[in-house]
């Protein structure tokens, strides 16, 4: 076996001190233990993992470090030149000697007892306990804030700018969307919200004051001229041809008609006029 993995340890430069666990000794409070080879040590502040890693206790740390500080957590190696057998050993031994932070046994916030990593992790039921415990009843961490007062956001923000999803995944995303709204689960709660009191009454108000129809507060509706779209409308022609010829739906036409308060033409002259087009 090759000797090229490592133990490394992050620690918390807002809390220095003498912090000591058995023969172990540090000047910052320890946060977090790991192993790995090459890079791996530096990956844990890549915006990539920051924002895609299943570890939100860790993500979450650092990213109060960084806010508070404007730095990140230190971070460096504690062993070198180790097989993967001896890494995952001596992982194991530091995790246990200072203590995890999600089962009060210390301030770390790995999620495991080391060794194997995080994609075989399954948590026991008194974790699974103490987890719904310390999370019922709080609100989200992201409640009321947005990116101009939470570093987080912001920077959540930024990565997300420009980027775009694979055919491959929007594939994806779009059958499993289509299992979802097909539930009988979904279905369900999707009746009891149109239905409930709060949602009827607010789509009052909203047909009520025309809010619907204006086109400052619709920005799906396409600016078509309205002098085109009366001469089409007062034309004659059915609506299925103003329909090609503006490339707008049904309802569009509908609603503008009510915007616009236009009469209604007769509906006899439009028939017969799309009766003799279609043959």
């Amino acid at each position: 076996m090759e000797n090229i993995y490592y133990v490394y340890i992050m620690l918390d430069i807002r809390k220095p001190g003498n912090y000591k666990y058995k023969n172990f000794n540090f000047l910052y409070e320890p946060i977090y233990i790991g192993k790995g080879k090459k890079y791996r040590l530096n990956t844990h502040f890549s915006k990539n993992n920051l924002y895609k890693c299943g570890n939100k206790l860790k993500t979450n740390k650092i990213l109060k470090i960084k806010l508070e500080t404007n730095k990140f957590p230190k971070i460096y190696k504690l062993y070198t030149n180790l097989t993967h057998s001896s890494a995952c050993r001596m992982e194991k031994l530091l995790i246990k000697t200072i203590g995890r932070l999600d089962i009060n046994t210390g301030p770390l916030v790995n999620l495991t007892d080391g060794g194997e990593g995080s994609h075989k992790r399954v948590l026991s039921e008194n974790t699974k306990i103490k987890i719904g415990k310390a999370n019922k009843g709080n609100p989200a961490w992201n409640k009321g804030l947005n990116k101009e007062t939470d570093y987080r956001i912001y920077k959540q923000s930024e990565v997300q700018k420009g980027h775009k999803h694979s055919i491959e995944t929007i594939e994806k995303l779009t059958i499993h969307n289509k299992k979802r709204a097909n539930l009988d689960s979904s279905k369900k709660r999707f009746s009891e919200i149109m239905n409930s009191t709060e949602v009827k009454q607010k789509r009052k108000e909203t047909f009520k004051n025309g809010s619907f129809f204006k086109l400052e507060k619709n920005g799906r509706w396409k600016d078509i001229d309205k002098e085109e779209f009366i001469k089409l409308y007062y034309s004659n022609l059915p609506y299925k041809e103003i329909q090609k010829i503006l490339n707008v739906s049904q309802p569009w036409i509908s609603r503008r008609i009510k915007l616009w308060n236009l009469k209604h033409r007769n509906k006899n002259e439009v028939r017969k006029k799309g009766k003799i087009q279609s043959q």
